[in-house]
C-alpha cells in the first residue's frame, strides 16, 4: 500500500523533462523565412518588345526552390529562375511583375520588377498618350501639354450611387499612368493630361477611397460652366429602354449641332460678301477719284493710287 505513492511522482518526473524537450524540438524547428531578389535585364524597352526577368534566391536548408512569375498584364512565361515577358500591344507606361519562391517548407515573400514600356518612334495616326494627375486646391494646370481633361464628378454621391464613384474612380487609378512617369519618355506636347481635382495631397498611397472623401466639387462645378452639358438616361447597365433613350437623344444631340454649325457657316459667308461689296465700293470711290484728279491735273495719294491702277487692271 505505501509504495504505489512513491512511485507516481517518480514516473511524473520522469515524463516531465520529456515533454520539455519535444516541445523545445518543435520550436526550434520553424520555417525560416527566404530571401528572394529579382531584376530585369533592362528597365524599359520599346513598343512592343520582351524582357528577361531573372530571380535570386537561397535555401535556408539547401533544398531546390520552385518559382511561380505572374503578370497583370503582357505575356509571361516561366521557367525556373528566369522568365521572359513580352509587352506586345501595350500602350507607354510602366508595368510590373512579381516572383516569389518555396523550396516546400520556406516561402518568400512577393518580388516585384518594373519595366517602363517607352515610345521610340511616332506611331501611325497621331494620338495622344493618357497620363494622370492631381488637381490640388489653388493649383494651376500645368503648361505644354498637348490636351487638358478632366474627371468630373457633379455632386457628392449618394448611398446608391456611392460604389459606382469608388468604381470609376479605382479604374482611374489602375489603368491610367502617373504623368510623371510618362514624362520621362514622351514629350509634354504629345500627352493628354487627366486631372483629378482634389482638396489636398495624399500624406501616403493613393487610393479611391481618399480621392472620394477629398474630392473637390466645387471646382469641379467651375470647370463645366461655361460648357454644354446634356444629360442622359440611367442607368444604363442591362437597361434596354435607356439604351434606346440615349440612342434617340444622342441622334437629336448631333443634329442639332450639325444645324447650329451650318448656320454659322452661312453667317460667316454673308460676313464675307459684305466686306468684298465694301472693298469692291471702296475701289469704286478711288477710280472715280482718279479720274476726276487726272482730269483737273491733280496728284493722289499713294493709296488711292494703288486703288485706281487695281480698279484700272
Amino acid at each position: 500500500m505505501s509504495r504505489t505513492p512513491r512511485v507516481v511522482p517518480v514516473a511524473l518526473l520522469l515524463v516531465a523533462p520529456l515533454l520539455c524537450i519535444s516541445s523545445g524540438v518543435g520550436a526550434g524547428a520553424a520555417a525560416e523565412p527566404l530571401p528572394l531578389a529579382c531584376s530585369a535585364d533592362t528597365p524599359t524597352v520599346p513598343l512592343g518588345g520582351k524582357v528577361v526577368l531573372k530571380a535570386w534566391g537561397r535555401s535556408p536548408g539547401g533544398r531546390a526552390l520552385r518559382y511561380t512569375w505572374g503578370a497583370t498584364v503582357g505575356k509571361i512565361e516561366g521557367r525556373g529562375a528566369e522568365a521572359r515577358w513580352s509587352l506586345a500591344e501595350l500602350r507607354p507606361g510602366t508595368f510590373a511583375a512579381s516572383v516569389t519562391a518555396t523550396d516546400g517548407e520556406s516561402t518568400s515573400s512577393e518580388c516585384l520588377i518594373r519595366v517602363t514600356v517607352r515610345r521610340d518612334a511616332e506611331p501611325r495616326g497621331f494620338s495622344r498618350e493618357t497620363a494622370r494627375s492631381l488637381l490640388s486646391a489653388g493649383q494651376s494646370e500645368m503648361g505644354g501639354y498637348g490636351l487638358y481633361s478632366y474627371l468630373l464628378l457633379g455632386a457628392p454621391p449618394s448611398e446608391a450611387s456611392r460604389e459606382r464613384y469608388l468604381k470609376a474612380l479605382e479604374a482611374y487609378l489602375a489603368l491610367i499612368p502617373d504623368v510623371a512617369s510618362l514624362e520621362e519618355y514622351v514629350p509634354r506636347g504629345e500627352l493628354n493630361v487627366f486631372y483629378l481635382p482634389v482638396r489636398g495631397t495624399p500624406s501616403s498611397t493613393l487610393t479611391a477611397q481618399w480621392a472620394l472623401e477629398n474630392y473637390d466639387y466645387a471646382r469641379a462645378r467651375s470647370l463645366l460652366e461655361g460648357e454644354t452639358v446634356v444629360w442622359a438616361y440611367r442607368p444604363t447597365t442591362r437597361n434596354l429602354l435607356n439604351a434606346l433613350r440615349n440612342f434617340a437623344l444622342a441622334w437629336r444631340v448631333l443634329r442639332r449641332h450639325r444645324q447650329n454649325r451650318r448656320e454659322h457657316r452661312r453667317d460667316d459667308g454673308q460676313h464675307e460678301i459684305a466686306r468684298g461689296t465694301d472693298r469692291r465700293d471702296e475701289d469704286i470711290v478711288a477710280a472715280r477719284m482718279a479720274q476726276a484728279s487726272d482730269a483737273h491735273g491733280h496728284r493722289l495719294r499713294p493709296a488711292d493710287q494703288r486703288r485706281a491702277a487695281h480698279h484700272r487692271d
